[in-house]
């Protein structure tokens, strides 16, 4: 079925569509040069004004690893029974390549950085046509026919300018660069066509954010070595299709190079993130756009302050008979003793230095801009503003709501990332994966192969595993892994012997464990050596054996010595399990439960919320 689109009104719309966005481009190259510094390189666009608080700079450096900083581990489950077995094999192939083959983690970091600035967005698909292929990058290194997961830079995305939402887009792509001899050898275009691009260095040069390091020059000798082209490939919802034409600022191509079919996801190849909605806006609100104000002023505030700090001095005034005891006063060292006749008639005195009214609105800008961008002072571990530690986890507990909004826009956006890549990696017909799957505290070699699969794409559901990307913290991380054996495991046990062989105690430690972040379980937790000895206690109890704590040790351990030796507590002690009064709290020590992990956090952090950043005050000749 041809387009709807003849190649000349594809041509224009796009140039209009990149005509839109010009606006936006220009902005957040703003704001990054901003971002960068002025030292940052030769680039006409960088501010050339001295920002000494790196306010933007410190903001993105705390919300990215806040938000990404670990590799996301990815949930495939299916409503279908007979398809589960399939759904765990699936699962490690997609987190296989995800983790190894596509490395998403560092593409996520890149994304939100890029919506921090603007939009952030990611392309879908198998390695083609329609990809950046630079000399030495890390893209060039991809195989034909292997799925990729890219960020598209803000400079090269452009949609259907009249749409409100991306569901509404008519089209929406991206530019990409090639170079020329590339595009005539890879068998995808027809090298004739390819002869007669325009080079993207005969194009205008215009601002763009991969320019701010180099500048807008190039030079002869660089193009000598490689001439690249500029493409578009482009996604057409209604006729799903993907097709590739020259980039024309123009508008004049009468030709595709390109056109196939799409087969993927139906939400396309692109995927976009944006931090804050935009009624019937494609485009987000950037939060440094909302950052950029208060962080001009506070560093002309800043500014100012140094310059007045330059201006302080302090000079020895004296009276005329005083003269031969000011001088003695100068050349005297720390601590010598200096004879004068009168005191008064000599005096140090002190022009300039920092007011205080401007050093106390230079703090307030710097706290306003840390509670716009989530209280980055906690969140980086700086501190807290707050007087008291009570106000101080007020404040926290409010950020934490803002950045947990954030989390999960970005969880929702990486599931959906995950999803499209599902997809490929459940239709591609070649791909094969080794892969090791670990069951019974054993490692078994298993293969994702095209013979296993079973039913479709939309028959699984993909989710990305709360908590996978983020940092945690190892004091926590301790707790909870002795709250786990110490509470968690005994829990079990006793419910395993209370229920019998219709409690699977395997798949209870497994949904604890994931849930408590305890990704070691394997290692932990030898199952079938568990449930062996959980065997045996069931046996005992069935023929009327009370077990205590000491024969409990003892199963589990024979090593330890017998039932009988001094330590126990005997049959009837506290902590006897009887089969006519079944206890399962009887062997739980104490744990740790949320609540006691808030309050006991709170303790440990609390003098150090009020230590770490004390409300600033000025000294009598403050400096910066």
């Amino acid at each position: 079925m041809a387009l709807k689109m003849t190649p000349r009104r594809m041509s224009r719309a796009v140039a209009v569509d990149f005509q839109k966005r010009e606006h936006s481009r220009k902005n957040r190259l703003n704001l990054l040069a901003r971002y960068v510094g002025r030292s940052y390189g030769p680039g006409q666009a960088l501010d050339t004004s001295s920002h000494p608080l790196a306010m933007i700079y410190q903001a993105v450096t705390t919300l990215v690893p806040n938000l990404v900083f670990r590799d996301p581990v990815v949930a495939v489950s299916t409503e279908f029974g007979p398809y589960r077995q399939y759904a765990r094999i699936f699962e490690l192939a997609l987190n296989h390549l995800v983790r190894h083959e596509i490395k998403l983690r560092r593409t996520l970091r890149k994304v939100i950085t890029d919506a921090i600035f603007s939009d952030g967005w990611i392309k879908v698909g198998i390695a083609d046509s329609g990809r950046s292929l630079d000399l030495g990058g890390e893209e060039g290194s991809l195989k034909i026919g292997q799925p990729y997961a890219d960020r598209v830079d803000g400079d090269d995305i452009f949609y259907d300018s009249m749409a409100r939402d991306l569901e509404e887009a008519k089209r929406i792509g991206n530019r990409f660069r090639l170079s020329k001899q590339a595009a005539m050898d890879c068998g995808l275009y027809d090298p004739d066509e390819i002869r007669k691009l325009k080079s993207r260095y005969d194009y205008p040069v215009k601002a763009e954010v991969s320019l701010l390091s180099s500048g807008t020059q190039v030079s002869g000798q660089a193009r000598d070595v490689i001439e690249y082209v500029d493409m578009v490939e482009c996604y057409c919802p209604e006729d799903n299709r993907l097709v590739t034409m020259p980039y024309d600022p123009e508008g004049t191509c009468d030709k595709y190079l390109r056109v196939g079919n799409y087969e993927g996801t139906d939400e396309g190849p692109y995927i976009q993130l944006g931090l804050a909605y935009v009624p019937d806006n494609i485009l987000p609100a950037a939060p440094a756009s909302v950052w950029y104000d208060l962080e001009t002023t506070a560093n002309k505030v800043a500014r100012k302050l140094a310059r007045q700090a330059e201006r302080q001095k302090s000079i020895l005034a004296y009276e005329p008979s005083a003269a031969e005891d000011a001088e003695e006063i100068r050349e005297a060292s720390d601590g010598d003793t200096v004879q004068v006749d009168n005191i008064e008639a000599i005096k140090e005195v002190s022009f300039g230095g920092v007011t205080a009214e401007g050093y106390q609105f230079m703090v307030w800008a710097k706290q306003w801009f840390s509670e716009m961008a989530m209280n980055i002072d906690l969140l980086s571990g700086a501190g807290s503003n707050e007087p008291t530690a009570t106000q101080a986890e007020m404040v926290q507990s409010n950020s934490n709501v803002r950045l947990s909004d954030l989390q999960n826009i970005v969880y929702q956006f990486t599931t959906d990332v995950c999803r499209a890549l599902g997809k490929i990696l459940h239709t591609d017909p070649l791909i094969e994966l080794p892969l090791i799957q670990r069951r019974g505290g054993t490692e078994q070699q298993v293969y994702y192969t095209p013979e296993m699969r079973m039913g479709e794409s939309f028959d699984y559901t993909f989710e990305v595993k709360p908590y996978s990307m983020a940092r945690q913290d190892p004091n926590v991380k301790v707790r909870r892994l002795l709250e786990f054996t110490s509470s968690g495991i005994p829990a079990l046990v006793n419910a395993q012997m209370m229920l019998g062989p219709s409690f699977r105690i395997d798949n209870a430690l497994d949904i604890l464990g994931r849930n408590m972040g305890i990704d070691e379980l394997d290692e932990l937790i030898d199952i079938q050596a568990l449930s062996k000895t959980l065997a045996l206690m069931m046996d005992l109890l069935n023929r009327g054996v009370p077990i205590d704590q000491k024969m409990a040790r003892f199963l589990m351990n024979p090593t330890v010595g017998g039932p009988g030796g001094d330590g126990g507590e005997g049959l009837a002690g506290p902590g006897a399990v009887r089969p006519q009064q079944p206890n399962p709290m009887a062997w739980m020590a104490p744990g740790i439960s949320p609540e006691n992990e808030r309050n006991s956090m709170a303790q440990e952090t609390g003098g150090e919320l009020q230590s770490t950043y004390t409300r600033p005050g000025l000294p009598s000749r403050a400096l910066l």
